[in-house]
């Protein structure tokens, strides 16, 4: 059963997807995917002769990454991210080479470079890693005291001397009630346009 904190965050989404939409923004999505050029079943039906037997390739090829942004206007130009790598090179899955730089850096100069000027634009982006690295990231207790003042600095919550507790110090960044700013978000918003985070969606398969 979904938590009333995930059924809260699906309707604020399409809620604002609906008001952005009524004040003639530009919805785009966005998203990346891959598959492998020489994948193959390895279960089938077969006569019992030599002619129904799966040959699998010696090699299994290349794994192709695609990411792309668009919407009800077409595709983004200039914007499709297409790679090819040899298998052996690559892991179970696409992790390896989406990375948070990587990303950011295809997200600023391959698709706000694309967009239009004069008209705001709204990105729509699941929540993967690679597309939330926070601006400064939230501190823990396992953060150093270093790394928590340099948060509360960064958002001007006053650092009491002497410096407290670290759990202490922690308390007082909870009551700030301080969102978290993702890097794509603050390029974005520079570029005059804005960000739409899609809800978390849990799906259970069954077999």
């Amino acid at each position: 059963m979904e938590s009333a904190r995930i059924v809260a965050w699906r309707y604020n989404y399409l809620q604002g997807l609906k008001k952005l939409r009524s004040e003639g923004s530009q919805i785009l999505f966005l998203d990346e995917t891959w598959y492998d050029t020489h994948d193959v079943v390895r279960k089938g039906w077969d006569d019992g002769t030599c002619n129904c037997i799966f040959k699998s390739p010696s090699s299994r090829g290349k794994r192709i990454m695609v990411l792309h942004a668009g919407g009800r206007e077409g595709w983004v130009p200039n914007c499709l991210y297409l790679s090819a790598r040899n298998i052996q090179d690559s892991k179970a899955d696409s992790h390896n080479e989406m990375t948070g730089e990587f990303f950011e850096n295809w997200f600023k100069t391959r698709l706000l470079q694309n967009l239009p000027r004069d008209k705001k634009c709204v990105i729509v982006m699941d929540n993967a890693s690679y597309h939330s690295r926070q601006a400064i990231k939230f501190p823990t207790l396992r953060s150093s005291v270093k790394d928590i003042i340099n948060f509360k600095q960064y958002h001007k919550i006053p650092v009491p001397h002497p410096i407290p507790i670290k759990a202490a110090m922690m308390q007082t960044i909870r009551k700030a009630k301080i969102n978290k700013t993702y890097i794509v978000d603050k390029l974005a918003t520079s570029y005059g346009h804005e960000v739409l985070r899609l809800p978390l969606i849990i799906v259970f398969l069954t077999r």
